[in-house]
């Protein structure tokens, strides 16, 4: 979409003065990376998989829980990306996450795959109680598309207990998983291996 969309960004920012550029990250990018070694982006989930994409099991740490961070991971990595080739342009690149919110969306992934331990239940529960309304999860989104201090580059989060809750702030220090060159590197050539050269 990026690449379809910024010809018109640019015209954009050209006319009015700014264009934005607005990913939806998540703290679960966090526990992207199968080791401890791993920068994070592990190539083999940007392969076509022609439906195989390593089981369907909702597990804390499973298969369907690494497919999530890693595409969460990929959303930082890409805007992160994107900012350094955007320099000089005024098209801001920026992401946002949603801290801990009740949005519903455990429950909805455990019930379709007819799958739920109960490791898992206590999980559900216990964010049930704590996590923030769906609303007060979209306020860094907004901050990220709407605020007037918004900068290219730009990561906002809620404010508080590790960025789990909160009012929407921009974090001072961007997680390095986010900035790491290798994730950066792997996810520009995979994205373009999927759409094309990328013409900034």
């Amino acid at each position: 979409m990026v690449k379809e969309l910024l010809p018109l960004l640019k015209k954009g920012a050209e006319l009015r003065g700014e264009a934005r550029i607005v990913h939806q990250s998540s703290m679960a990018r966090r526990g992207a990376g199968t080791s401890a070694s791993s920068p994070g982006l592990e190539a083999s989930y940007f392969e076509k998989k022609g439906g195989d994409l390593g089981g369907d099991s909702p597990g804390w740490m499973g298969p369907m829980s690494q497919r999530y961070s890693q595409s969460k991971l990929a959303n930082s990595v890409f805007t992160m990306a994107l900012k350094e080739k955007l320099e000089g342009t005024n098209v801001k690149a920026v992401v946002a996450a949603p801290g801990v919110t009740s949005t519903g969306m455990l429950d909805s992934a455990m019930k379709s795959v007819h799958r739920v331990s109960f490791s898992d239940s206590i999980v559900s529960f216990l964010l049930g109680r704590v996590a923030q309304s769906a609303e007060d999860g979209s306020m860094p989104l907004l901050a990220a598309c709407f605020d007037p201090s918004t900068e290219s580059g730009d990561f906002w989060e809620p404010e508080n207990c590790n960025n789990c809750f909160g009012p929407a702030v921009k974090v001072k220090k961007v997680d390095e998983k986010s900035i790491n060159p290798d994730n950066s590197k792997l996810l520009w050539a995979k994205s373009e291996e999927a759409v094309g050269r990328i013409e900034i």
